[in-house]
């Protein structure tokens, strides 16, 4: 005898069916999203590179040389022992992490391992540099994906935190003067430094009034920081932006003022947001030529940056590769993850919302 469905399962089956359907759509439409950022951002790049291409046939390399021959051997030891200084303040972003997270990985793995991952991270991008390595080195140790994507979150907010300090401060009271040529103007300058010095006040006020508030973030359960450690995320932050900005100044001449260097190494840096190139190479550069070329020549500027690259991005590189061997060495899994915890891929997902 056939069974007749009653009219609740029939309604059932639909309303099944229907969000099944709507969860079709759903990944269609976000694939289809992801292919559209991905188009948008190979054109971005490529319209970069042609820009690029053109501006480096116009430099005269000869020139470069000869100012790279001109740094004495003072000027060269100070920048490095700036970057490792700079360094050395990037890596206790993971130690607010530790303290953030509360685990019980010593403050000196910890630190060396924010030390690996910031070099990586500066020459290879974010993802494939200073992510993937903290998950590599921190879940050998023990340390489940939910924690790992939380210590990461609370670095990446801190970095971004003394930028929104440092460069709503300088565009918005000091906003460097743009060559002619720029469609950026001083005002426009001013105006988005007080947007960032807007969004960093948000931030203080949102841990002042809501601190130990959680949040629901893709599984990953969040609460907000208290006032002093968010005044202790920006104060860090925005000594490893202005150490940053001093290497620099180093191999700049005098006639460029420290203020003019933060300010352009600020724009870089939203540049650098949109052209989503590894270690932002040629980005910077392109941003430095074309708002100091005017005053000191592209061949001092272009050697002053090659000089940065080499003190900031390719010495630490080295010196954190070995680090990094060194770690892989002596990490060890101290108990395989529970089937509860989330995968890396999940992670990835919580990093990308960061």
């Amino acid at each position: 005898m056939v069974r007749v469905p009653t009219p609740a399962e029939h309604s059932h089956r639909f309303h099944r069916e229907l969000a099944l359907m709507r969860e079709g759509s759903g990944r269609t439409s976000d694939r289809r999203w992801r292919w559209v950022k991905l188009l948008l951002s190979l054109v971005i790049v490529l319209v970069f590179a042609v820009f690029l291409l053109a501006g480096l046939r116009e430099v005269d390399w000869q020139e470069t040389g000869r100012a790279l021959r001109r740094y004495d051997q003072l000027t060269v030891v100070t920048g490095i022992v700036l970057a490792l200084c700079g360094y050395g303040v990037a890596s206790s972003y993971e130690l607010l992490g530790r303290r953030y997270e509360r685990h019980r990985l010593p403050a000196v793995t910890t630190g060396l391992i924010g030390f690996v991952a910031y070099a990586f991270a500066m020459n290879l991008g974010a993802l494939l540099g200073g992510w993937m390595v903290r998950f590599r080195l921190y879940t050998r140790r023990g340390l489940a994906a939910r924690r790992v994507a939380r210590v990461i979150g609370i670095g990446v907010l801190t970095n971004w935190s003394g930028y929104l300090l440092l460069a709503g401060l300088v565009f918005s009271l000091q906003p460097p003067q743009p060559p002619p040529d720029w469609p950026i103007h001083a005002d426009a300058l001013r105006g988005l430094g007080l947007l960032l010095l807007s969004l960093c006040a948000w931030y203080l006020w949102l841990c002042s009034r809501h601190e130990g508030r959680h949040w629901q973030l893709r599984g990953v359960r969040l609460h907000c920081p208290p006032l002093g450690f968010a005044l202790r995320q920006i104060a860090v932050s925005s000594l490893s932006w202005s150490l940053m900005a001093a290497v620099i100044a180093n191999y700049l001449p005098d006639s460029v003022s420290y203020l003019t260097v933060l300010a352009v190494l600020f724009l870089s840096g939203i540049a650098g947001l949109i052209v989503r190139i590894p270690a932002g190479l040629g980005v910077m550069e392109a941003v430095f030529v074309a708002a100091l070329a005017h005053r000191v020549g592209s061949p001092v500027v272009i050697a002053a940056m090659l000089a940065f690259r080499a003190s900031y991005y390719l010495l630490p590189l080295l010196l954190g590769l070995a680090l990094y061997l060194a770690l892989e060495a002596s990490g060890r899994r101290r108990k395989p993850l529970s089937r509860r915890e989330p995968s890396m891929a999940s992670g990835r997902e919580l990093l990308g919302d960061c």
